[in-house]
């Protein structure tokens, strides 16, 4: 079905340079994808808040948050 193999919305927060992060998110992607078959799309944002609102919006499946800015959200 579709849901089985669309692509999965993750916001993550930045913590280095977006491309050393990407390069460091990728094998995790690759890791999920073989193994779920579905394709991850990591959007790294610019601060919590937007990773906040991108999922409170709907925009993303899932945020790599903290504890305290998940009950915000």
């Amino acid at each position: 079905t579709e849901n089985q193999t669309a692509t999965v919305h993750v916001a993550v927060v930045p913590w280095q340079s977006r491309e050393e992060q990407q390069k460091k998110l990728q094998p995790l992607a690759d890791y999920l994808h073989k193994s779920t078959g579905r394709k991850l799309d990591f959007q790294i944002t610019k601060d919590y808040k937007t990773s906040v609102d991108l999922l409170v919006n709907g925009k993303v499946d899932i945020a790599y948050l903290g504890g305290s800015t998940y009950v915000l959200a």
